[in-house]
């Protein structure tokens, strides 16, 4: 009887858990869309070693749902007039050597907006656009907005 019990309870849980979780499952790709820049610790850490020095590269973190549901980390950015470019590809074109589109794109979610991580928003006209709310209301706050005679 109490085998039967446990069984019964071991059934009960694992039909349970399987309802209970959900079955999204993204791949996540990390993209390059231009190429890589070296700076001083120092500059970007406070308190690092004067010594050392960091690498990087511009990324885009790309993830495929299952469901349709394609969500980009940031859009990296479009306006390369101020920079010594080299090797740049415009973030949409990245995504599409995976055969992702803009249109395809239905969220997007914004770590920090500085430019080159939303500079490309426009790029992707469907996208939902997730980002903190002291963020939005600093960008979109007084201290951005053109005022009048300067």
């Amino acid at each position: 009887m109490i085998k039967k019990i446990i069984f019964v309870y071991i059934l009960f849980l694992t039909g349970l858990s399987s309802q209970c979780q959900k079955n999204d499952e993204y791949q996540v790709y990390a993209l390059k869309y231009f190429g890589t820049w070296k700076a001083s610790a120092q500059e970007m850490v406070v308190g690092a070693n004067p010594k050392d020095s960091i690498r990087g590269c511009y990324m885009l973190w790309f993830l495929k749902g299952e469901k349709g549901r394609n969500i980009l980390v940031d859009v990296g950015y479009i306006d390369t007039s101020k920079t010594a470019i080299k090797n740049y590809v415009r973030p949409d074109l990245v995504l599409q050597r995976i055969n992702i589109l803009p249109t395809d794109i239905t969220d997007i979610i914004i770590t920090h907006p500085h430019n080159d991580h939303i500079g490309g928003i426009n790029l992707f006209p469907n996208a939902k656009v997730w980002m903190q709310k002291d963020d939005f209301d600093y960008f979109v706050g007084e201290a951005w907005q053109e005022k009048e005679g300067v």
